[in-house]
């Protein structure tokens, strides 16, 4: 899960990104979420504000911060 963001050409990944384009090796939905906040604990995703309420954004990091 690592390896997917940093691969992508965006400095940024959202929920949706991850919903449709999840590693074959992520199962479902809750467990890519999951999957993104234990990213963002150890500094590889940090957190964007959103323009609504219910989406989900991240900044792809080099490293840990």
């Amino acid at each position: 899960m690592l390896d997917w963001p940093q691969q992508r050409d965006k400095p940024t990944v959202c929920a949706r990104d991850l919903y449709r384009y999840r590693p074959n090796i992520v199962p479902d939905r809750e467990s890519a979420l999951k999957l993104a906040e234990i990213l963002v604990k150890r500094g590889w995703l940090i957190p964007l504000k959103a323009h609504r309420y219910d989406r989900k954004r991240w900044q792809v990091t080099i490293g840990p911060a």
